[in-house]
Protein backbone atom coordinates (compact mmCIF):
# COMPACT_ATOMS: atom_id res chain seq x y z
CA UNK A 1 0.00 0.00 0.00
CA UNK A 2 1.28 3.36 -0.89
CA UNK A 3 1.70 5.97 2.16
CA UNK A 4 -1.36 7.96 2.26
CA UNK A 5 -1.07 11.31 3.68
CA UNK A 6 -4.82 12.62 4.36
CA UNK A 7 -7.53 14.20 6.86
CA UNK A 8 -9.64 12.70 9.06
CA UNK A 9 -12.50 12.34 6.10
CA UNK A 10 -9.97 10.79 3.60
CA UNK A 11 -8.95 8.34 6.49
CA UNK A 12 -12.35 7.56 7.18
CA UNK A 13 -12.94 7.02 3.61
CA UNK A 14 -9.85 4.70 3.25
CA UNK A 15 -9.56 3.06 6.24
CA UNK A 16 -13.34 1.63 5.99
CA UNK A 17 -12.99 0.11 2.47
CA UNK A 18 -9.38 -1.94 2.96
CA UNK A 19 -9.99 -2.55 7.17
CA UNK A 20 -8.15 -1.60 10.45
CA UNK A 21 -5.72 -4.72 10.75
CA UNK A 22 -3.07 -3.76 8.79
CA UNK A 23 -2.39 -0.27 10.01
CA UNK A 24 -0.96 2.18 12.85
CA UNK A 25 -3.03 5.39 12.84
CA UNK A 26 -0.98 8.31 14.31
CA UNK A 27 -3.43 10.32 16.69
CA UNK A 28 -2.63 13.93 15.09
CA UNK A 29 -4.70 13.69 12.37
CA UNK A 30 -7.05 14.74 15.01
CA UNK A 31 -10.53 11.88 13.64
CA UNK A 32 -13.26 12.92 16.26
CA UNK A 33 -14.87 9.67 17.62
CA UNK A 34 -17.86 10.55 15.75
CA UNK A 35 -16.16 10.09 12.26
CA UNK A 36 -14.69 6.49 12.64
CA UNK A 37 -16.04 3.23 11.54
CA UNK A 38 -17.53 0.99 13.91
CA UNK A 39 -14.63 -1.07 13.19
CA UNK A 40 -11.75 1.86 14.44
CA UNK A 41 -8.94 0.54 16.67
CA UNK A 42 -9.06 0.19 20.82
CA UNK A 43 -6.87 2.47 22.38
CA UNK A 44 -3.63 -0.06 22.20
CA UNK A 45 -3.90 0.05 18.25
CA UNK A 46 -2.90 3.85 18.26
CA UNK A 47 0.23 5.99 17.99
CA UNK A 48 -0.09 8.62 20.70
CA UNK A 49 1.14 12.37 20.66
CA UNK A 50 4.33 11.66 22.98
CA UNK A 51 5.88 9.16 20.86
CA UNK A 52 8.70 10.64 18.27
CA UNK A 53 6.75 9.31 15.07
CA UNK A 54 3.42 10.06 15.76
CA UNK A 55 4.34 14.38 16.33
CA UNK A 56 6.35 14.09 13.15
CA UNK A 57 3.86 12.09 10.62
CA UNK A 58 0.10 12.96 9.53
CA UNK A 59 -0.05 9.36 7.70
CA UNK A 60 -1.83 6.03 8.34
CA UNK A 61 0.84 3.74 7.00
CA UNK A 62 1.38 -0.11 7.50
CA UNK A 63 3.72 -1.58 10.39
CA UNK A 64 7.11 -1.32 7.65
CA UNK A 65 6.41 1.62 6.53
CA UNK A 66 6.32 3.16 9.85
CA UNK A 67 9.57 1.68 11.03
CA UNK A 68 11.24 2.32 7.46
CA UNK A 69 10.28 6.06 7.39
CA UNK A 70 11.64 5.80 11.55
CA UNK A 71 14.80 5.19 10.27
CA UNK A 72 15.39 7.68 7.50
CA UNK A 73 15.03 10.22 10.10
CA UNK A 74 17.87 8.95 12.40
CA UNK A 75 19.77 8.57 9.44
CA UNK A 76 19.38 12.05 8.39
CA UNK A 77 20.37 13.42 11.95
CA UNK A 78 23.29 11.18 11.97
CA UNK A 79 24.45 12.33 8.17
CA UNK A 80 24.17 8.63 7.63
CA UNK A 81 23.95 7.04 3.98
CA UNK A 82 23.78 3.37 3.49
CA UNK A 83 25.00 1.65 0.03
CA UNK A 84 23.45 -1.93 -0.42
CA UNK A 85 25.83 -4.73 -1.89
CA UNK A 86 23.12 -7.48 -3.29
CA UNK A 87 26.18 -8.54 -6.01
CA UNK A 88 29.97 -8.60 -6.51
CA UNK A 89 29.83 -5.90 -9.25
CA UNK A 90 28.00 -3.76 -6.51
CA UNK A 91 31.04 -3.37 -4.51
CA UNK A 92 33.41 -2.24 -7.60
CA UNK A 93 30.75 0.63 -8.61
CA UNK A 94 30.18 1.47 -4.31
CA UNK A 95 34.18 1.68 -4.30
CA UNK A 96 34.83 3.81 -7.33
CA UNK A 97 31.99 6.02 -6.80
CA UNK A 98 33.83 7.16 -3.14
CA UNK A 99 37.50 7.05 -4.63
CA UNK A 100 36.37 9.75 -6.97
CA UNK A 101 35.62 11.69 -4.22
CA UNK A 102 38.81 10.82 -2.39
CA UNK A 103 37.90 9.05 0.07
CA UNK A 104 41.33 6.20 0.52
CA UNK A 105 39.59 4.28 3.05
CA UNK A 106 37.39 2.29 -0.11
CA UNK A 107 40.44 1.33 -1.51
CA UNK A 108 40.18 -2.33 0.06
CA UNK A 109 36.46 -2.47 0.02
CA UNK A 110 35.94 -5.60 -1.89
CA UNK A 111 38.71 -7.41 1.01
CA UNK A 112 36.73 -6.29 3.93
CA UNK A 113 33.99 -8.33 2.89
CA UNK A 114 33.94 -12.54 3.77
CA UNK A 115 31.41 -15.12 4.74
CA UNK A 116 31.12 -13.29 8.22
CA UNK A 117 31.42 -9.86 8.12
CA UNK A 118 28.15 -7.95 8.06
CA UNK A 119 28.87 -4.30 7.26
CA UNK A 120 31.35 -1.80 6.86
CA UNK A 121 30.84 1.69 8.33
CA UNK A 122 33.44 4.45 6.78
CA UNK A 123 33.83 8.36 8.18
CA UNK A 124 34.04 10.35 4.87
CA UNK A 125 36.95 12.29 4.97
CA UNK A 126 36.51 14.79 2.25
CA UNK A 127 33.34 15.89 1.93
CA UNK A 128 32.39 19.84 2.80
CA UNK A 129 31.19 20.96 5.98
CA UNK A 130 27.50 21.80 4.92
CA UNK A 131 27.45 17.98 3.16
CA UNK A 132 24.63 15.91 4.68
CA UNK A 133 26.15 12.52 4.56
CA UNK A 134 29.40 11.96 7.18
CA UNK A 135 29.25 8.11 7.21
CA UNK A 136 28.83 5.74 5.01
CA UNK A 137 27.59 2.37 5.91
CA UNK A 138 28.06 -0.38 3.44
CA UNK A 139 25.37 -3.52 3.83
CA UNK A 140 26.02 -7.19 2.51
CA UNK A 141 22.72 -8.31 0.97
CA UNK A 142 24.11 -11.10 -0.69
CA UNK A 143 23.05 -14.70 -0.21
CA UNK A 144 21.58 -15.35 2.69
CA UNK A 145 23.11 -12.15 4.31
CA UNK A 146 19.92 -10.69 2.57
CA UNK A 147 17.85 -11.27 5.19
CA UNK A 148 20.01 -9.42 7.80
CA UNK A 149 20.42 -6.59 6.13
CA UNK A 150 17.23 -4.63 7.86
CA UNK A 151 18.44 -5.80 11.22
CA UNK A 152 22.70 -4.51 10.21
CA UNK A 153 21.21 -0.98 9.16
CA UNK A 154 19.38 -0.62 12.42
CA UNK A 155 22.99 -2.36 14.24
CA UNK A 156 24.98 0.51 12.35
CA UNK A 157 22.33 3.28 13.64
CA UNK A 158 22.54 1.81 16.96
CA UNK A 159 26.86 2.22 17.29
CA UNK A 160 26.21 5.71 15.87
CA UNK A 161 23.91 6.73 18.53
CA UNK A 162 25.80 5.40 21.10
CA UNK A 163 29.20 6.08 20.80
CA UNK A 164 29.32 8.62 18.30
CA UNK A 165 33.41 7.92 17.64
CA UNK A 166 34.18 10.74 16.07
CA UNK A 167 37.73 10.29 15.69
CA UNK A 168 37.35 6.71 13.60
CA UNK A 169 37.43 6.28 10.29
CA UNK A 170 36.61 2.45 9.66
CA UNK A 171 34.78 -0.15 11.38
CA UNK A 172 34.03 -3.11 10.54
CA UNK A 173 30.68 -5.25 11.86
CA UNK A 174 30.71 -9.28 12.40
CA UNK A 175 28.16 -11.42 11.57
CA UNK A 176 28.49 -13.60 14.67
CA UNK A 177 29.09 -10.59 17.40
CA UNK A 178 31.36 -12.08 20.87
CA UNK A 179 32.78 -8.88 21.83
CA UNK A 180 29.90 -7.56 24.71
CA UNK A 181 29.72 -4.10 22.74
CA UNK A 182 28.48 -5.65 19.82
CA UNK A 183 25.93 -7.69 21.43
CA UNK A 184 24.47 -4.17 23.40
CA UNK A 185 24.12 -2.64 19.92
CA UNK A 186 22.33 -5.85 18.91
CA UNK A 187 20.12 -5.18 21.36
CA UNK A 188 19.71 -1.04 21.30
CA UNK A 189 19.13 -2.26 17.46
CA UNK A 190 16.38 -4.56 18.81
CA UNK A 191 14.41 -1.65 20.60
CA UNK A 192 14.73 0.73 17.46
CA UNK A 193 14.19 -1.42 14.64
CA UNK A 194 11.00 -3.00 16.59
CA UNK A 195 9.73 0.26 18.06
CA UNK A 196 7.26 -0.93 21.20
CA UNK A 197 4.61 1.50 20.64
CA UNK A 198 4.46 0.16 17.35
CA UNK A 199 5.49 -3.19 17.52
CA UNK A 200 3.50 -4.51 20.41
CA UNK A 201 -0.32 -3.50 19.16
CA UNK A 202 0.66 -5.10 15.95
CA UNK A 203 1.46 -8.31 18.19
CA UNK A 204 -1.62 -7.88 19.73
CA UNK A 205 -3.67 -7.21 16.29
CA UNK A 206 -2.28 -10.52 15.12
CA UNK A 207 -4.16 -11.97 18.08
CA UNK A 208 -0.73 -13.90 19.58
CA UNK A 209 -1.53 -15.05 22.64
CA UNK A 210 1.72 -13.57 24.94
CA UNK A 211 0.94 -15.63 28.08
CA UNK A 212 1.38 -18.72 26.00
CA UNK A 213 2.48 -18.23 22.17
CA UNK A 214 3.17 -21.23 20.21
CA UNK A 215 6.74 -21.25 17.58
CA UNK A 216 4.33 -21.36 14.70
CA UNK A 217 2.01 -18.18 15.58
CA UNK A 218 4.66 -16.01 15.86
CA UNK A 219 6.52 -16.97 13.04
CA UNK A 220 3.49 -16.25 10.89
CA UNK A 221 3.18 -12.92 12.32
CA UNK A 222 6.86 -12.80 11.61
CA UNK A 223 6.14 -14.00 7.79
CA UNK A 224 3.14 -11.45 7.26
CA UNK A 225 3.32 -8.83 9.68
CA UNK A 226 7.00 -8.03 9.30
CA UNK A 227 8.30 -9.74 6.04
CA UNK A 228 10.77 -6.83 5.51
CA UNK A 229 12.49 -7.97 8.34
CA UNK A 230 14.89 -11.50 9.10
CA UNK A 231 12.79 -14.81 10.71
CA UNK A 232 15.28 -14.24 13.45
CA UNK A 233 15.18 -10.79 14.29
CA UNK A 234 11.51 -10.53 14.22
CA UNK A 235 10.97 -13.50 16.67
CA UNK A 236 13.90 -12.23 19.28
CA UNK A 237 12.02 -8.71 19.02
CA UNK A 238 8.51 -10.80 19.66
CA UNK A 239 10.62 -12.53 22.77
CA UNK A 240 10.66 -9.57 24.48
CA UNK A 241 6.74 -9.14 24.80
CA UNK A 242 6.41 -12.79 26.10
CA UNK A 243 4.95 -12.58 29.59
CA UNK A 244 5.94 -15.54 31.23
CA UNK A 245 10.10 -16.57 30.66
CA UNK A 246 11.00 -17.67 27.13
CA UNK A 247 13.88 -18.54 25.20
CA UNK A 248 14.81 -18.17 21.47
CA UNK A 249 17.45 -20.66 20.57
CA UNK A 250 19.60 -21.31 17.19
CA UNK A 251 21.25 -24.34 16.10
CA UNK A 252 24.03 -25.16 14.10
CA UNK A 253 27.07 -27.19 13.93
CA UNK A 254 29.87 -25.91 15.48
CA UNK A 255 32.57 -26.48 17.73
CA UNK A 256 33.79 -25.23 21.21
CA UNK A 257 35.74 -22.74 21.99
CA UNK A 258 38.78 -25.08 22.88
CA UNK A 259 38.03 -26.57 19.60
CA UNK A 260 38.29 -23.54 17.48
CA UNK A 261 41.38 -22.45 19.42
CA UNK A 262 43.22 -26.07 18.45
CA UNK A 263 41.41 -26.05 15.52
CA UNK A 264 43.12 -22.05 15.01
CA UNK A 265 46.56 -23.39 16.08
CA UNK A 266 46.31 -26.47 12.97
CA UNK A 267 47.08 -28.88 16.56
CA UNK A 268 43.61 -31.05 15.95
CA UNK A 269 40.24 -31.10 13.88
CA UNK A 270 37.34 -31.76 15.66
CA UNK A 271 34.00 -32.71 14.21
CA UNK A 272 31.52 -29.86 14.80
CA UNK A 273 28.41 -31.32 16.94
CA UNK A 274 24.79 -29.48 17.25
CA UNK A 275 25.24 -26.42 19.93
CA UNK A 276 22.78 -23.62 20.43
CA UNK A 277 25.04 -20.81 18.96
CA UNK A 278 22.85 -18.06 19.51
CA UNK A 279 20.41 -17.94 22.68
CA UNK A 280 18.08 -15.06 23.49
CA UNK A 281 16.29 -14.45 26.65
CA UNK A 282 13.57 -11.85 27.89
CA UNK A 283 13.15 -10.84 31.05
CA UNK A 284 10.87 -12.77 32.86
CA UNK A 285 13.29 -15.79 31.90
CA UNK A 286 16.43 -13.57 33.47
CA UNK A 287 14.76 -12.57 36.46
CA UNK A 288 13.73 -16.35 36.84
CA UNK A 289 17.64 -17.40 36.11
CA UNK A 290 15.91 -19.78 33.19
CA UNK A 291 19.26 -20.00 31.01
CA UNK A 292 20.66 -22.32 27.88
CA UNK A 293 24.00 -20.70 27.56
CA UNK A 294 25.65 -19.72 24.03
CA UNK A 295 27.00 -22.46 22.31
CA UNK A 296 26.07 -25.45 24.93
CA UNK A 297 25.83 -28.55 22.93
CA UNK A 298 21.94 -29.98 22.00
CA UNK A 299 20.44 -32.94 23.81
CA UNK A 300 20.61 -35.88 21.57
CA UNK A 301 16.43 -36.78 23.13
CA UNK A 302 15.33 -32.86 22.39
CA UNK A 303 13.26 -32.26 19.90
CA UNK A 304 15.53 -29.44 18.43
CA UNK A 305 18.24 -32.50 17.64
CA UNK A 306 14.98 -34.63 15.98
CA UNK A 307 14.32 -31.84 13.51
CA UNK A 308 17.81 -31.15 12.44
CA UNK A 309 18.19 -34.99 11.75
CA UNK A 310 15.71 -34.68 8.94
CA UNK A 311 11.91 -35.43 11.32
CA UNK A 312 10.09 -32.81 9.79
CA UNK A 313 7.07 -34.08 11.71
CA UNK A 314 7.77 -33.00 14.67
CA UNK A 315 8.36 -29.17 13.51
CA UNK A 316 6.26 -27.09 15.70
CA UNK A 317 4.82 -29.75 17.94
CA UNK A 318 5.11 -28.89 21.57
CA UNK A 319 7.78 -31.03 23.68
CA UNK A 320 7.88 -31.28 27.26
CA UNK A 321 11.76 -31.58 27.67
CA UNK A 322 14.01 -30.68 30.87
CA UNK A 323 16.50 -28.07 31.24
CA UNK A 324 18.62 -30.65 32.91
CA UNK A 325 19.43 -32.66 30.18
CA UNK A 326 21.76 -29.41 28.91
CA UNK A 327 24.63 -29.99 29.75
CA UNK A 328 28.27 -27.64 30.40
CA UNK A 329 31.44 -28.43 28.93
CA UNK A 330 32.52 -29.20 32.68
CA UNK A 331 29.93 -31.40 33.01
CA UNK A 332 27.65 -29.30 35.19
CA UNK A 333 24.03 -29.83 34.29
CA UNK A 334 21.48 -26.60 34.06
CA UNK A 335 18.41 -26.44 36.96
CA UNK A 336 15.96 -29.85 36.59
CA UNK A 337 13.14 -27.11 34.94
CA UNK A 338 10.34 -28.70 32.88
CA UNK A 339 9.93 -26.73 29.38
CA UNK A 340 7.96 -27.02 26.74
CA UNK A 341 10.13 -26.90 23.79
CA UNK A 342 9.17 -26.16 20.21
CA UNK A 343 11.52 -26.32 16.83
CA UNK A 344 11.45 -25.89 13.38
CA UNK A 345 13.86 -25.73 10.35
CA UNK A 346 15.24 -22.27 9.75
CA UNK A 347 17.45 -23.26 6.29
CA UNK A 348 20.08 -25.83 5.40
CA UNK A 349 22.11 -27.21 8.98
CA UNK A 350 19.82 -24.55 11.03
CA UNK A 351 16.89 -24.78 13.53
CA UNK A 352 14.97 -22.49 15.49
CA UNK A 353 13.54 -23.16 18.44
CA UNK A 354 11.30 -21.91 21.38
CA UNK A 355 11.50 -22.82 24.82
CA UNK A 356 9.25 -22.22 27.49
CA UNK A 357 8.64 -23.87 30.82
CA UNK A 358 6.33 -26.06 31.47
CA UNK A 359 2.53 -23.90 31.74
CA UNK A 360 2.23 -23.98 35.70
CA UNK A 361 5.84 -24.89 36.73
CA UNK A 362 8.16 -22.34 36.99
CA UNK A 363 11.28 -22.89 39.05
CA UNK A 364 14.18 -20.76 40.65
CA UNK A 365 17.73 -22.50 39.93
Amino acid sequence: MDVVVAGAHEVRARVKSTGWRDFVVCRRLKCEPDTLPREAPNQHDVVHDDHELASDLDLVVTLPQVLSQRRRSQCEKLRLRFELVERDADLAKIKQRYLSDKELAFVDLEREFNATTDAVVIRLQHQPAWSNVRYVAVIDGRGAKQNRVWFSRWHEIAHLLAEPQIKFVFRRTQAFKREPVERLMDQIAGALAFYEPLFLPSLRRAEIDLARPTLRSLVTFATTACSHASLQATLMAALRHIERPAILIEAKPGLKTSERTAEARRRSRAQPKLRAISTGHNNAALRSRIFVHRNMRVPGDSVIAKVFAGEAHLEFVPHTECLSWWEESGGERLARQPVVVEAMSAGENRVLALCLPEYGETKRS
